[in-house]
């Protein structure tokens, strides 16, 4: 077999590779845990946002360092919740019926601050090129939050309408919900520590905090890469290669 060959050969096969890497990009994502190490690792603690049966407004940041996982261009399709095992309902599913919201608005950014330092005013710490990512009514329904087991599985995903590009830095979101009916909601499972910080307003409408702590929920995002760049990269050097080792072999001949 002539070095032509061969080198057609290995292109044929890097084609087969890009081809399948580029169907994995396109025909399904992946998720991400954030913050990172906290997929099979229960916080101790809950708190009742951004569920509840009372309207709030619901603030949470994540500083870079806890985003280990989620590297800059991933675009962000959606976001997940569990209950804490350890706080109230956590040991069964829940809510115990439907949970109903007129509006559910999730709102995808930077930071204007970092953790420690986040403004009481909502909008203060909304840097620009946010994304309203969700609007509208939402149902959670009855025993859609597994319990049961430490740490609990994630329950329904809120789906993006609009999917968010994540290009670096502090992530910051935050959420509106208005509620109109249910009896319980899921005590949200919570991380703690410096490098994340979560504000609550009282109503849909809030334009400043009552609370704050140092914490944020354990959120899983559905995640994916519609522009798969290393396939690409491949495809080019194949091609370059190919072109290469021919125009050798013209020269030889």
């Amino acid at each position: 077999m002539n070095r032509f060959v061969m080198t057609a050969a290995v292109v044929v096969l890097l084609s087969v590779v890009v081809g399948s890497a580029w169907g994995d990009a396109q025909n399904g994502g992946s998720t991400v845990v954030i913050p990172s190490g906290d997929a099979d690792y229960e916080s101790g603690g809950g708190k009742g946002a951004p569920f509840n049966t009372n309207s709030l407004t619901t603030q949470f940041v994540y500083n870079q360092a806890l985003l280990g996982d989620l590297p800059i261009g991933t675009q962000i399709d959606g976001m997940s919740f569990r209950q804490n095992f350890s706080q109230w309902f956590g040991s069964a599913p829940s809510p115990s019926t439907d949970l109903s919201y007129t509006r559910f608005d999730i709102t995808v950014s930077g930071s204007n601050y970092p953790a420690g330092s986040l403004h009481w005013t909502f909008a203060d710490n909304i840097a620009p090129g946010a994304a309203l990512v969700r609007s509208g009514a939402l149902t959670i329904p009855a025993n859609s939050f597994p319990g049961g087991t430490s740490p609990n599985g994630f329950g329904p995903e809120l789906a993006f309408d609009t999917p968010y590009t994540y290009s670096g830095g502090d992530l910051l979101f935050t959420i509106r919900s208005e509620c109109s009916g249910g009896t319980d909601y899921p005590i949200t499972d919570y991380d703690f520590g410096a490098n994340e910080y979560e504000l609550s307003g009282d109503g849909y409408g809030a334009a400043t905090a009552f609370t704050g702590w140092n914490g944020s929920p354990v959120v899983q995002l559905a995640v994916s890469v519609p522009e798969p760049s290393t396939a690409i990269l491949l495809a080019i050097g194949a091609v370059s290669l190919l072109a290469y080792t021919w125009r050798r072999r013209m020269t030889e001949t």
